[in-house]
This record gives structure tokens, C-alpha cells and sequence, in this order.
């Protein structure tokens, strides 16, 4: 007889480990392919600190920041916080922080690979296999946490996001640093038609990344480097960074959505397999942590009430909180931003921030690409400032 679980989480990811972690109903089995990364020396980009706070994953940040800049050829706007509003996770110890909580009361399984998944009466069937070994194990709920390989999309033939942009990065170890707590942002050009973006580690160590180098990305490893090096260097950024050595480097797809479904038949989808990444920022930590609440909610409900239905839940709170940007279907066309359009964006924020910084944080989080952002934002002022 098949074992049987309450839910099957697919990706031992952020959005997997975070989704089985906030699960509290039932039984859980968490499934990854490979090994899940506890020792890898690997940062995740700056998220904002209330929501690491409120999922209370404070001790994964290595860097806070208090100030966020912006650079354009025509503007410069610094925005700085008397708090440290945004920060650096470690990967490495938010995976173990996760994997505690899951393995408290439930399961996980490394190196097992889910080969095909079935809709069986009331129930799903998932293949699994681990070198010779074949095993089909069954659940009431799945979640698709697998992140671009899009694992279920494809079983079911369903709609899944497209790649949008390719995110260019090196981390540089060594050099100087001019303000450690500082992000930057830098506006698009010709070469990098998304921007590009420069974080501070710690002790000399910094990222700096491009994004949409559509040219780099066939590069082999040594021009890659060579190119970016290029890059850093010509865009006189010697206030904030200088010198340093390339240590790590990667090209990574960034996937765009999520007007695409996030449940299907018992199955729901967080994450990159829904393209739950901020474009204007590249920001996936928080709305990926954002999402698997909301999803573990909805399928704690579901669960305790034996009432399927529940997990539109997760869908209806998504879409309350970021749906009126994401769900725009002319979202790819705002990433490709001109040095114009830029430049006006920087106008804006910039009324914004003099306004209030309440309403600045708002606009970075969710509203950034829509034109009546402000108009918006302006009828909240007074809940906010309250």
C-alpha cells in the first residue's frame, strides 16, 4: 500500500521550506531532488526588514541597510531611514532555520526525484525515484514549489511565466567600501536595459549584478567576469566600491508573473514557478515568504475543515496584496524602462520620499510600476501616518 500524506511540498527552496514549515495541520512530506543548501555561502537579495521580522527569520539577515540610493544620469535620490528598513539574508541559515521547524513534526526527503504526478479519485498520486528505487506515495494537496524547472506546469500542460531577464552577478571580495549600509540602484542602458544593482557584504565583500545582458549570457566564465569587471568599473561608482577580486559569479533567469494560475486540482504553486518576483527590484524573497504564508494558511484551513474549496483562499489574499500589479498584462513591457522613463521615475519617488517615507516604502513594495502609484498612495497618507 502507497504511504499517504496530508500535503507533498515539491522544492526544498525558500518557497518550498517556508510553505511546509507554516503548515500546521496533517501530515507533511517535503521532497528535494538534490541536497538542500545549509552550508553554501550564498546571500539573497535585500528584503524589506518588516517582513523578515513578521516571519520571524530576523537572525538569517547578515546586512541591514538604512539608506537606499538611486542613480541616473540626471537625478541622484538618496533616501535614508532612521531604521534599518531593508536587509541581506544568508541562505544557508534560513534553509536550517526552516528545516528545524518542519522537522519538528514532519518529513523530509533528499535526493528523491518526482517523476510524474496524477489525479487519482480524491486523492494525488506523486512517482517518485532515488537511484534504482521507484516509490508512488499519495496526498490530499501538493504544492509546486520547484521552482523554474516548473515541474507540475508541465505534467498538467499549463501555462507557466516567461523568462524576462537574465540577472548578472559577481560578488567581489577585498575591496573597498564606501557606505556599507547603502544599496544602489543604477538606471538602464543600451548594455543593461533593466539597471543594475551593487550590494555591501561585510569586510570588503560586495555584489555587484546587471540585468537583462542578453549578450553575456553565452559568455564563458572568464569573459563573463572580465565583462563585468568592464562594467563596474566604467560606471564611476568609486564613492560606494573599489577594487576587489571576483570570488563568486552566476547568470540566473528571472521568471515573470503571476497572472498565471496559483491552483490547480489540489495542487498549489509558490514561487518562482509562478514567477513571484518584484520586477522592479528583482526582489523574490519577500513576496516568495509572502506567498507560502498565505498558501500554508490557506491549506491549514482547507485541512482542518475538510473543505477543498479553502484554498482559494490562497489566491484571494495574493491578490489583495500584489495582484493590482501583477496581474498587468503589460508587466514585461515596464521592466524595459528608458533612460527618460527612468529619470521620471526618480522625479517621482523623490516627491514621494519628501512626502513620507511610509509611502515611499509602500510605493517600492507594490505600486512602483503603476502610473497612478501616487494618486493611490496619497488617499492611504493618513491610515499610514496614524
Amino acid at each position: 500500500m502507497s504511504e499517504q500524506y496530508d500535503v507533498i511540498v515539491i522544492g526544498g527552496g525558500v518557497a518550498g521550506l517556508s510553505t511546509a514549515a507554516n503548515i500546521t495541520e496533517g501530515n507533511v512530506l517535503l521532497l528535494e531532488k538534490d541536497r538542500i543548501r545549509t552550508e553554501e555561502k550564498r546571500y539573497l537579495r535585500f528584503t524589506f526588514m518588516d517582513s523578515v521580522e513578521r516571519l520571524g527569520i530576523s537572525e538569517c539577515i547578515i546586512r541591514r541597510y538604512d539608506t537606499i540610493s538611486f542613480q541616473a544620469s540626471a537625478n541622484r535620490l538618496d533616501v535614508e531611514y532612521n531604521d534599518f528598513e531593508f536587509g541581506l539574508i544568508d541562505l544557508g541559515k534560513l534553509h536550517r532555520k526552516l528545516m528545524k521547524y518542519i522537522l519538528k513534526k514532519n518529513e523530509i526527503k533528499e535526493k528523491w526525484v518526482v517523476v510524474d504526478v496524477k489525479n487519482r479519485n480524491k486523492m494525488i498520486e506523486v512517482k517518485i525515484s532515488h537511484d534504482d528505487t521507484i516509490e508512488k506515495i499519495l496526498t490530499r494537496y501538493l504544492v509546486d514549489a520547484s521552482g523554474t524547472s516548473f515541474l507540475t506546469k508541465k505534467i498538467f500542460n499549463l501555462p507557466h511565466p516567461d523568462f524576462i531577464c537574465h540577472c548578472c552577478e559577481a560578488t567581489f571580495s577585498g575591496g573597498y567600501i564606501g557606505d556599507p549600509h547603502t544599496i544602489t540602484f543604477i538606471e538602464p542602458s543600451t548594455r543593461f536595459k533593466f539597471g543594475g544593482s551593487l550590494y555591501p557584504y561585510d569586510k570588503g565583500d560586495y555584489s555587484f549584478g546587471l540585468t537583462n545582458n542578453l549578450d553575456f549570457f553565452n559568455l564563458s566564465l572568464k569573459s563573463f567576469e572580465k565583462k563585468i569587471m568592464k562594467e563596474k568599473n566604467d560606471l564611476g561608482l568609486s564613492d560606494k566600491i573599489e577594487g576587489g577580486d571576483i570570488c563568486v559569479s552566476n547568470i540566473d533567469l528571472v521568471p515573470l508573473g503571476s497572472q498565471y494560475s496559483l491552483i490547480f486540482d489540489g495542487v498549489c504553486y509558490v514561487g518562482d514557478t509562478v514567477g513571484q518576483v518584484t520586477p522592479w527590484m528583482i526582489e523574490g524573497v519577500r513576496p516568495c515568504l509572502d506567498a507560502s504564508i498565505m498558501c500554508a494558511n490557506a491549506i491549514n484551513a482547507a485541512l482542518k475543515q475538510q473543505e477543498k474549496s479553502l484554498l482559494e483562499r490562497y489566491k484571494k489574499g495574493w491578490d489583495s496584496t500584489y495582484g493590482v500589479v501583477y496581474n498587468k498584462v503589460n508587466l514585461a513591457e515596464k521592466w524595459n524602462r528608458t533612460n527618460e522613463e527612468w529619470n521620471n521615475s526618480l522625479k517621482r519617488m523623490m516627491k514621494l520620499s519628501k512626502m513620507s517615507k511610509k509611502l515611499f516604502l509602500r510605493y517600492l513594495k507594490y505600486d512602483q510600476m503603476s502610473e497612478d502609484a501616487i494618486e493611490r498612495l496619497m488617499e492611504l497618507k493618513t491610515s499610514l501616518d496614524k
